[in-house]
Formats: C-alpha cells, sequence, structure tokens
C-alpha cells in the first residue's frame, strides 16, 4: 500500500465557476463551448445554470448583446470601408421597408382541386404474390 496522503484539490464554488465563464463568455464574443472550456465546466452545467439561476440567465444575455454590438460594429467598419458586400446585406436586412429585399415567390394553385400533402408515409406498393408471377417470365 502506498502511505502518501491523497491531495485533494480545492473545489472551485459554483458562484466563482460562473463568474469565470462570464469572463470567458465575454473573452469569447458569446461563443458558448469556448466559455465553457475556459471554465472548465460541462454545456450541460451551463444550460442547467441558465435554467435555475435568472441572474446568472440575464448577465449571460447581457453578453450576447455586447457580442452582436461588436459584430455589428464591424459591419459598419466594412460598410465604411466601402466593401459592397457588407452594404448589400445591411440593406437587405435593415431596410426591407425601402424594397431592399430578395423574394421568392412560389404560386401553388389547385383549380379548384383537392390538395393533398403526403409527408413520409408514402402508399405502401401492393404485395407480389407467387401466383402472380409467370415462370416463363411473360
Amino acid at each position: 500500500m502506498d502511505d502518501k496522503p491523497v491531495v485533494r484539490k480545492p473545489r472551485v464554488s459554483t458562484v466563482r465557476k460562473k463568474n469565470i465563464f462570464l469572463k470567458a463568455l465575454r473573452k469569447s464574443h458569446g461563443v458558448i463551448q469556448g466559455a465553457c472550456d475556459t471554465a472548465k465546466i460541462d454545456r450541460t452545467t451551463y444550460w442547467k445554470w441558465m435554467q435555475v439561476d435568472d441572474k446568472f440567465k440575464a448577465l449571460v444575455e447581457e453578453e450576447a448583446e455586447s457580442a452582436i454590438d461588436f459584430v455589428e460594429s464591424k459591419l459598419y467598419q466594412n460598410i465604411e470601408k466601402g466593401r459592397e458586400i457588407s452594404t448589400i446585406f445591411y440593406l437587405k436586412t435593415r431596410a426591407k421597408h425601402r424594397g431592399y429585399v430578395e423574394a421568392s415567390q412560389i404560386d401553388i394553385t389547385s383549380k379548384g382541386e383537392k390538395v393533398e400533402f403526403n409527408f413520409g408515409n408514402p402508399t405502401p406498393a401492393p404485395e407480389l404474390k407467387i401466383t402472380d408471377v409467370n415462370p416463363d417470365g411473360n
């Protein structure tokens, strides 16, 4: 038997783990898995905290908004630099009311006939019986 004493790492409190996670979340611009990895917690722990701790949930949501602000600022920087794709994206997402929208229109009409849709449950093919087959192949 080994007579060495068992040295256990001290447990990090849940409050401290949450704070580590929130700091990591800010640093990762809202990427959940990266923050979980940094805080050394399982993703299921994160989801449990989100369900039971309203204050934690509010702080996570605040970080998500901060991440959107960060990305939005980068979009504006690209627009200022004259990057057309950023300008087009902005107009398609923020100026739809002015006609900057791509739309696909599909006209499905039945001309008064009943329309039936059968998704995932096709009508089974009739069973073939041995008596239905001619031995000559005709």
